[in-house]
C-alpha cells in the first residue's frame, strides 16, 4: 500500500488577520477599558531594541513612525539598553512627517525631559519624555528628531526598521528638510511613542520574529502584517480604540537569546519590557517559534 502523507497548509495573511480580529473582538468583550470619562496613556507605536549599533558624533537623527491610534498629547521613550556609556541626547523635536526627510512646516514641537530640553541616559537605562501638546490621528506619520552633541561609542538599535532614518551633521532637529542627510534602515535609541487617548482605549502587543518584524515587506510603506491589522481595526468603529504595537525582532527566539545568525534577547527575557510594562496594554499575541526549531542545536 502506498504511503499516505498529509500536510497542514501554511496560514495565509488574510487568515492570520481574521484570527487576530476574532481574538481581539472576543477579548474586548471580556477585558475592561478605562471609562469614557478617563483619559489614559497608551503606547501607539514601538520598536523593540535588539542589539548594539554604530557610533555617532555630533550628529542628528530623524526617524519616521506611524501611530496606530490617535490622541491629544504624545510622549517619547528612548533607550540606551545596549550602550556601554552614558548617552547625552539633546534638542529633541516631534513633527508631522511630510515626505522623505521633510516635515510639515510649523508642526515641529520641542520635547522635554523633566522640563529640560536635553536628557542623559545611563548605560542600560531608558528615558520617558514629558507630555507634548501634539494632537495626532490614527495612522499618522510623525518625525522624531534628536541631536547627539557628544560622541556615542555604542548606540542601541532595532536593526530591521523597514523605514528610512535620516542622519545629518550638527544640530538640524528643527530644520524642515535635511538636504545633505545620509540614510540608514535601522531604528536608533527610539523605542516608543505614547499617546494620551481621548477616551477608553487599549493596546495589543505582538511579540514575534521576522514575520512580525516585517521582513520582505516594502520599505517606507507600512506594509507589515501588524500595520494591516491596525488599518483593519481603524476601519471598524467598534475596534478603533485598540492600538497595535509591533514588538517583533527578526531572528528572535522564545527561550534563548540570539546566537549568530540569530539576534536579540529572547522573548522570555524581554517580555516585561517590550510587552507588559507598556502603558495601556490589554492583550498580547505571540507569533514565533520557527527560529527555536531551526536553532535547536544551539544554546
Amino acid at each position: 500500500m502506498p504511503e499516505i502523507t498529509t500536510s497542514r497548509p501554511t496560514p495565509r495573511p488574510t487568515t492570520l488577520l481574521l484570527f487576530c480580529l476574532l481574538f481581539l473582538a472576543a477579548a474586548a468583550a471580556t477585558t475592561s477599558l478605562p471609562s469614557a470619562a478617563e483619559r489614559s496613556w497608551l503606547v501607539a507605536w514601538a520598536a523593540a531594541p535588539d542589539s548594539a549599533g554604530p557610533p555617532f558624533e555630533r550628529q542628528s537623527i530623524r526617524q519616521i513612525v506611524r501611530t496606530s491610534i490617535g490622541g491629544s498629547r504624545v510622549r517619547i521613550r528612548l533607550s540606551n539598553l545596549f550602550g556601554t556609556d552614558t548617552v547625552r541626547i539633546g534638542s529633541i523635536h516631534v513633527a508631522t512627517h511630510a515626505r522623505g526627510s521633510a516635515i510639515v512646516p510649523g508642526t515641529s514641537r520641542l520635547v522635554t525631559f523633566n522640563g529640560a530640553p536635553t536628557v542623559t541616559v545611563a548605560a542600560g537605562a531608558g528615558a520617558l519624555s514629558d507630555p507634548v501638546a501634539f494632537p495626532v490621528t490614527a495612522l499618522q506619520e510623525l518625525a522624531v528628531s534628536f541631536y547627539l552633541p557628544t560622541r556615542v561609542a555604542t548606540s542601541t538599535v532595532h536593526g530591521t526598521a523597514l523605514q528610512t532614518a535620516f542622519i545629518a551633521a550638527g544640530d538640524q532637529t528643527a530644520e524642515a528638510v535635511w538636504s545633505k542627510a545620509g540614510t540608514d534602515t535601522s531604528r536608533f535609541f527610539l523605542t516608543d511613542v505614547e499617546v494620551e487617548a481621548d477616551g477608553p482605549a487599549g493596546a495589543v502587543v505582538i511579540m514575534g520574529d521576522s514575520i512580525t518584524d516585517g521582513v520582505g515587506s516594502t520599505e517606507d510603506a507600512n506594509r507589515r502584517w501588524s500595520d494591516a491589522l491596525a488599518e483593519r481595526l481603524q476601519a471598524d468603529p467598534a475596534l478603533a480604540s485598540i492600538a497595535v504595537v509591533n514588538a517583533g525582532i527578526s531572528g528572535n527566539r522564545i527561550l534563548n537569546d540570539g546566537v549568530a545568525p540569530f539576534i536579540g534577547p529572547s522573548s522570555l527575557s524581554r517580555f516585561d519590557r517590550d510587552a507588559l510594562d507598556k502603558p495601556g496594554v490589554r492583550w498580547v499575541i505571540l507569533l514565533q517559534g520557527s527560529n527555536d526549531i531551526s536553532a535547536s542545536d544551539m544554546l
